[in-house]
């Protein structure tokens, strides 16, 4: 597969200051967007634990920027979870690759990710985010 030909993501640990200055379970959270050309984007959401994870939960939410409002407005988004017991005992990340198909070239899109990561009784989260990324045929 070909690389797509921009990235831009934010990492968790430069936010790490506003959100939670030492994550416990909580490693790194980040969303990846890039262009594919004629309307294909691929977007990339990764999730990083300390320790072993019982549970690890992440939302991709896909995003374009409306010149209308001035704004960033929602387009789709997608839930993935998966668990310690579906990973033969071991869960320390937990990365989900997709291409989405039938974007608008000349248009902007960005990614959000919402990322959640539980062990015991104990849960923390993390939202991440990219730069936009103007779609080329």
């Amino acid at each position: 597969a070909e690389r797509p030909t921009s990235i831009g993501y934010v990492d968790y640990k430069k936010d790490a200051v506003n959100v939670a200055p030492r994550g416990e379970i909580l490693s790194t959270g980040m969303v990846t967007i890039g262009d594919y050309g004629n309307g294909k984007l691929y977007l990339c959401i990764e999730t990083y634990a300390h320790e072993n994870a019982d549970r690890i939960s992440q939302t991709l939410y896909l995003e374009q920027w409306d010149e209308s409002r001035n704004d960033w407005v929602y387009v789709e988004d997608w839930e993935f979870s998966t668990t310690k017991e579906e990973n033969d005992g071991e869960l320390y990340d937990y990365i989900v690759e997709l291409e989405v198909d039938g974007c608008e070239v000349g248009e902007s899109y960005r990614a959000r990710g919402s990322h959640l990561v539980r062990v015991g009784s104990k849960t923390e989260s993390f939202s991440s985010m990219t730069d936009g990324v103007t779609l080329t045929d």
